[in-house]
């Protein structure tokens, strides 16, 4: 346990850039899909706005799981490899 808790002192970012990468990524999808399958400019101002927020929330709240499971198996990898 030692030797995994030396292995962390350094990588504390390591969950911060997987999530916050992962919610950026996914909100710039997600508004951009939300706001095309709106019906896009032409249908922004009437309805189009309420589809865009959901597809940026959908978005970041997808991604960010994405993000955590994607740092729960590097936590994983890393464990394993000390454990050898």
């Amino acid at each position: 346990m030692e030797n995994f808790e030396k292995q962390l002192e350094g990588s504390y970012v390591v969950p911060g850039l997987l999530v916050g990468g992962f919610a950026a990524l996914g909100t710039t999808i997600g508004g951009l899909l939300g706001f095309f399958l709106s019906g896009g400019i032409g249908q922004f101002l009437s309805q189009g706005w309420a589809w865009t927020i959901f597809g940026v929330v959908a978005g970041s709240l997808l991604s960010s799981s994405i993000g955590l499971i994607a740092f729960a198996l590097h936590i994983r990898k890393i464990k394993n490899s000390l454990s050898q």
